[in-house]
């Protein structure tokens, strides 16, 4: 009998794409520690073993990500049920659809007492820790966590978020916008004004490295479940050097898009479009600049993704440890004449892979069945007993 409490999803689901776990033995202990992991508004085609699965293919390095795809399931197609960040954040933390939750946008909370992923697993003796983006409302709230070191997209100031009191300690407080210059600036393309290793994504994945360490010095035998959210490749599209001259603009194709398609636009398209375009619009370098930027920071958060892993097998936590890498959503860049999310096409809400199902599932499977995101992480529970 399965204690999740969400509905039985046969359709939609998640938000973004998991492009597998890593391969369990057959003796894999029933509590094996979980690593979820997720990066925000990544694409299920921007990964280089989806290639060429459709459309015009992405020039992307994505090795790591790649060899998680390899060793575990890797499912190209998902939808979202709410493409946008908190309200498809939500599904996952809940496992409920956001009419359920209440959460059916941005700066919503989940409704008092739902019942969260970190709280039944915080029943089974999990110890919850959060790093990196959480996007909850409000800011500090745990949902079950026991601890939470936060670097979000919009810092509320360095005593509520520990990236931000970090880089200011580090003499880096002159920063004003240290994930990247927004407003008419949101969707051009840009350097980092911080050094690579003082970047989120590079903040977030130590972080979850020293996590990783201080768990294998305990010893205490309670497994984990820590859940590293990196902010990129979100925009604004700013890899740091040397990774912003990773990839050439002229390497990337159009947008996939028709002139017919403008008439069609939703509220929110046109809403969302007039956000990020003040003035007569993108012309096709620049396109093509955003896509190759989007591309670096995918591929810096890939890095990012096999120091983790490679910290995992140093400590030999791997042959225990249940790998997810997922995304909140996807990103338009440019097709179908739009930017940003909120809408139903693939570019937006479709995810590519989810965790395996079955122990005796061949690693580097591919499956093409639609998957929801509350199916995902009932299957959580699957695997470590109900």
């Amino acid at each position: 009998m399965s204690i999740w409490p969400g509905p039985s999803l046969r359709h939609g689901g998640g938000a973004g794409f998991v492009p597998g776990t890593r391969s369990f033995a057959m003796t894999t202990p029933a509590r094996p520690n979980i690593l979820l992991i997720m990066a925000d508004q990544h694409r299920g085609d921007v990964l280089g073993c989806a290639q060429p699965e459709t459309g015009a293919p992405w020039p992307v390095q994505t090795p790591n990500l790649d060899r998680l795809a390899r060793e575990g399931v890797r499912f190209r197609r998902g939808y979202t049920e709410s493409p946008v960040c908190v309200s498809a954040r939500s599904i996952l933390l809940t496992g409920r659809l956001p009419h359920r939750t209440g959460v059916v946008d941005n700066g919503y909370s989940v409704r008092p007492g739902t019942v969260t992923l970190p709280v039944l697993l915080a029943s089974r003796g999990y110890h919850g820790q959060a790093i990196g983006k959480m996007h909850f409302t409000p800011v500090r709230e745990h949902h079950g966590l026991d601890r939470m070191w936060l670097s979000e997209e919009i810092p509320a100031g360095p005593d509520e978020d520990d990236f931000l009191r970090e880089m200011i300690d580090a003499g880096f407080g002159h920063v004003e916008e240290p994930h990247g210059a927004r407003h008419e600036m949101y969707y051009i393309p840009q350097v980092s004004q911080l050094p690579s290793d003082r970047h989120t994504t590079a903040w977030t994945g130590a972080r979850t490295v020293d996590y990783l360490r201080e768990h294998a010095r305990d010893r205490s035998g309670q497994p984990f479940f820590c859940w590293t959210s990196f902010i990129k490749p979100h925009p604004p599209f700013d890899p740091p050097v040397p990774w912003h001259t990773l990839y050439r603009p002229t390497d990337f194709s159009l947008p996939a898009r028709r002139d017919d398609e403008l008439a069609r636009h939703t509220h929110y398209h046109v809403r969302q479009n007039r956000f990020k375009w003040t003035d007569a619009g993108p012309d096709d370098h620049l396109v093509r600049l955003m896509r190759s930027y989007y591309a670096a920071s995918v591929s810096f958060v890939d890095h990012w993704v096999g120091q983790i892993l490679d910290t995992l097998e140093l400590l030999n936590l791997r042959e225990n440890t249940l790998v997810l890498y997922v995304a909140d959503h996807g990103e338009y860049l440019g097709d179908h004449h739009a930017f940003g999310k909120r809408g139903y096409h693939d570019p937006a809400c479709r995810k590519c892979s989810r965790p395996r199902q079955d122990v005796r599932d061949p690693a580097g499977r591919v499956v093409i069945a639609p998957l929801a995101k509350g199916v995902m992480v009932t299957q959580v529970f699957a695997m470590i007993g109900d």
